[in-house]
């Protein structure tokens, strides 16, 4: 018998958490499913959510909880905080605490993604036979991949008389900015915005809470390790799709989230060789190891040779950026062509990956 279902949105935005509630809303009315609201609200507004939340809801006799991130960490027992801190992965596992507690799957949606046609009744079908399900994602993509290569065939059209400079330095500004083309819907990657987590997974599983953007590709990559299967991505069109409508940052966007994503990959590889050559229990000398071997590839491509090679190629791009004649855009392309070592290499590194495992052990005792 399939268990209860839980709606769970983290947030820190209240004029986008109150459209992604009309939403939602009207997306489970028009597919009659029951289902609870849970929101972990970081905007310091939650009395003001909620007090919204109750009068939107009232005609779809639906029930929304808006719960305080910072006052919910809070009200923890001091050695089970950690597990809620943010701003990414803690209020996830806030969610998914209030799923264990009232016995429910919970599906998670960010407050910038729009559900789409049978979207709960999906991710409810598949959480029958899966403990982790993935769905697919429309409309903008805030990866660092995907901003750069907007940036890039925006800098090759102009160089190739495929654009005008007017027109280059636009959609270059977009990419810098965070704002990308819109895509079809695609179930490649994984995305917290849009995937659900089964109760069992739930009890045994937790988010890492981290400043690095990769708490959700985290937790599906690994979850193997915890729940002893893969998450599941279901093909389209079988799919739950979300479309993903995020506002633009500043032009430092990019490279900031670039940054971001590969020290979290660092981090990420290095719990992932220890967990694959360790086990759940590592020693603090095999997690050194595990730091050493983990993202040995992936920083040696910020190797002396590797960047001349990479800044070789990239000749052709220097120029573009120099024609546009563009101050905000240059800055911010030297800056990305110029990261190094030194602005990769997380000298903590360490303790981040000791912060995970202990993590899942204070996740194992708070659910006791």
């Amino acid at each position: 018998m399939a268990n209860p279902l839980l709606v769970g949105i983290p947030t820190n935005r209240p004029d986008r958490l109150r459209t992604c509630l009309l939403n939602v809303l009207n997306g489970l009315q028009e597919e009659n499913i029951k289902a609870e609201v849970f929101v972990c609200d970081g905007s310091g507004k939650a009395e003001d959510n909620q007090a919204f939340a109750d009068v939107a809801a009232q005609p779809h006799g639906v029930s929304v909880t808006i719960q305080d991130e910072k006052a919910f960490q809070q009200s923890q027992a001091e050695p089970f905080r950690i597990l809620f801190d943010g701003p990414y992965g803690g209020p996830r596992n806030a969610i998914l605490r209030h799923a264990v507690r009232k016995s429910k799957d919970v599906i998670f949606l960010d407050d910038d993604v729009v559900p789409t046609e049978a979207f709960f009744t999906r991710f409810a079908t598949h959480l029958q036979q899966h403990a982790i399900v993935v769905g697919a994602y429309a409309g903008k993509r805030t990866g660092a991949t995907f901003l750069m290569d907007k940036a890039t065939r925006a800098l090759t059209d102009y160089l190739e008389s495929n654009a005008n400079a007017q027109d280059a330095r636009r959609r270059a500004r977009e990419a810098f900015s965070g704002d990308s083309d819109d895509w079809p819907p695609s179930v490649e990657g994984y995305r917290g915005g849009c995937m659900a987590v089964s109760l069992y997974a739930a009890a045994a599983y937790g988010f890492f809470p981290t400043h690095f953007r990769m708490e959700d590709g985290l937790y599906c990559s690994l979850a193997r390790h915890f729940v002893d299967q893969d998450a599941f991505k279901p093909f389209l069109p079988e799919a739950p799709v979300g479309f993903h409508k995020p506002h633009p940052g500043s032009i430092r966007t990019l490279v900031d989230y670039y940054l971001n994503a590969v020290q979290g990959a660092c981090v990420g590889k290095s719990i992932e060789y220890a967990l694959t050559h360790f086990g759940k229990n590592p020693t603090p000398k095999q997690i050194a190891q595990s730091c050493e071997s983990g993202p040995k590839g992936l920083l040696d491509e910020f190797s002396p040779e590797k960047t001349r090679l990479r800044r070789e190629q990239q000749k052709p791009l220097d120029d573009a950026v120099r024609a546009l004649g563009y101050a905000e855009l240059q800055a911010e392309y030297d800056r990305f062509v110029h990261i190094g070592p030194d602005d990769v290499i997380l000298p903590d590194l360490e303790n981040y990956v000791q912060g995970f495992f202990q993590v899942q052990k204070t996740w194992e005792r708070i659910n006791l």
